[in-house]
């Protein structure tokens, strides 16, 4: 099992809206990593429960408009932790490629995104 909450994030502070349950929710996305987001909404979720994500980022200059499904896996008081699940290659090359932008080690992102496809090659084993 691989620890998600492991991989590096960054600090974003992008404009975002939550999609729970048919209904969107102005928000901010905090922090991003190859496999989730912080995210401050006004949105309720529970654990567990899956969301869609909507957010733009640049990549290599290019504008890109993200939607990234997951899960609700906890709330703290700055927002709700959301875990990605079922995204395509091209949606985590894109999510790979900001991520190493903003941090301060790139070549560590690169070496957790190996890893996440990986994990995520195994899983589809079982």
């Amino acid at each position: 099992m691989l620890d998600r909450r492991t991989f590096t994030h960054v600090e974003c502070n992008l404009p975002a809206m939550l999609q729970l349950e048919g209904m969107r929710f102005p928000s901010q996305l905090l922090d991003l990593s190859i496999s989730g987001a912080l995210v401050n909404t006004a949105a309720s979720p529970e654990k567990g429960q899956p969301v869609a994500l909507f957010f733009d980022i640049e990549v290599k200059g290019q504008p890109i408009s993200m939607i990234c499904s997951g899960r609700l896996v906890r709330a703290e008081q700055r927002g709700v932790g959301i875990e990605f699940e079922n995204l395509s290659m091209a949606t985590l090359e894109q999510l790979r490629s900001y991520v190493a932008a903003l941090s301060s080690d790139p070549e560590a992102i690169g070496r957790e995104f190996d890893a996440f496809l990986r994990y995520l090659h195994e899983k589809q084993k079982v």
